[in-house]
């Protein structure tokens, strides 16, 4: 059995403005009340941790989208914020996690 992809949140990634070399910024569209939770914890990958923050300074015509962003170091950061859009929908769609989970045998 294969397990269902996971469609990534739309992102967009760009060099960090007045960062250091090879640092990128990774924006992340998001609904607005995710937010929080996505905030709240970090993100592992590969090693490598990714603090999601709140940008204020998009505007969105939509009250219930929002942004979050996260500044890093990747030789490949397309690849990378294509990763963690993944992680970040996943998150979205299943808020509790699998150790929410544990011990909890739901039979339907």
């Amino acid at each position: 059995p294969q397990a269902a992809a996971v469609e990534p949140v739309p992102f967009d990634v760009a060099p960090e403005p007045g960062g250091e070399a090879g640092q990128s910024r990774a924006r992340f569209r998001v609904p607005r009340e995710a937010v929080p939770r996505l905030t709240a914890q970090v993100i592992s990958k590969g090693g490598a941790v990714f603090e999601l923050k709140v940008d204020t300074a998009v505007a969105t015509d939509d009250d219930s989208a929002a942004f979050v962003y996260t500044i890093f170091y990747s030789p490949k950061p397309e690849m990378t914020a294509e990763d963690l859009a993944r992680r970040i929908a996943r998150r979205i769609a299943d808020p509790d996690g699998a150790s929410a989970a544990a011990g909890e045998c739901v039979m339907s």
